[in-house]
């Protein structure tokens, strides 16, 4: 039976032993041994169906979980149910690609992390994520082909619960989920105050080092993707976007990793567009046109 609902205690058998258990995993900060990654729990693996049946929806590949990204996603999720606090970086200092990294996701060209505080269900959260285009763009970003979840509870906390899910673009050893068969449809979890949500991406070693005026990983028509501008710092957005063809990019956007603001490019549509430039290695939320 899934603890559905904040005040549930499941999983907080007295708030000391469970601070006390996330802080013991705090301090080892990565896993010892990669193959000693516990299974996805039943809340979890139940948040990756609902992310993969959306992607069959959408003609994408379902993820695979991987086992270090599943423990990656999960010792984010103790360490802001520990701190109290969302944020893509966490509190030894690092990014999500640098998190990623340390429990043994190395080789990835492309990373991608959502989190999320104050749903109790697999099912609040998702609805929240897919109705936020910046976490929508990240469940169906076409490169990505594993993923890991973490979810974590304080119940001293006014988020209760915390979720994160990192996505990664080659298989490290990932386990199939069953294939769903349809679309579940999810409970809309009302947001408030102290719901926030963020979102971060990061671009690994695989990128291109030598600026060559072009647009990395370009969007497909009616597709959600994340981009990266190989060009000089700048560039005018519509400029650096046409490099994958007329009218190829219908929509951009950016968030910035430390103020956490969002800015946007429509076609067609200076009046409202207020993403005026791109920067080398600037990474955009691209739609299809």
């Amino acid at each position: 039976m899934r603890n559905c609902r904040r005040p549930g205690v499941l999983l907080a058998i007295g708030a000391a032993l469970a601070v006390g258990a996330f802080v013991s995993l705090l301090v080892a900060g990565q896993p010892q041994v990669r193959g000693q990654t516990p299974p996805l729990s039943e809340d979890e693996a139940a948040l990756l169906v609902l992310i993969n049946g959306y992607r069959l929806e959408h003609g994408l590949t379902p993820l695979k979980v991987s086992p270090t990204l599943s423990a990656a996603a999960r010792w984010m999720s103790e360490d802001m149910a520990v701190h109290n606090r969302l944020s893509h970086t966490d509190s030894l200092g690092r990014s999500p690609a640098e998190r990623m990294a340390a429990f043994g996701y190395t080789q990835a060209s492309l990373w991608g992390e959502i989190i999320r505080g104050g749903s109790g269900t697999p099912e609040g959260a998702f609805e929240v994520w897919r109705n936020s285009p910046g976490h929508n763009a990240v469940m169906l970003t076409d490169g990505f082909v594993v993923a890991g979840v973490g979810k974590a509870y304080n119940p001293q906390s006014p988020y209760g619960w915390f979720w994160t899910v990192d996505f990664g673009d080659y298989d490290d050893g990932g386990i199939p989920l069953p294939t769903p068969t349809r679309m579940p449809t999810p409970t809309p979890t009302p947001t408030s105050d102290v719901e926030e949500q963020a979102l971060a991406w990061a671009v690994g070693p695989g990128w291109p080092q030598a600026h060559d005026d072009t647009l990395h990983n370009c969007p497909k028509a009616g597709k959600w993707a994340i981009s990266v501008w190989d060009g000089p710092d700048g560039t005018d957005t519509g400029q650096a976007l046409a490099a994958c063809g007329a009218g190829a990019v219908a929509a951009a956007y950016h968030i910035d990793p430390h103020t956490q603001v969002w800015s946007r490019w429509f076609v067609g549509w200076p009046a409202i567009s207020n993403l005026a430039t791109l920067d080398s290695g600037q990474a955009i939320i691209t739609l299809g046109g």
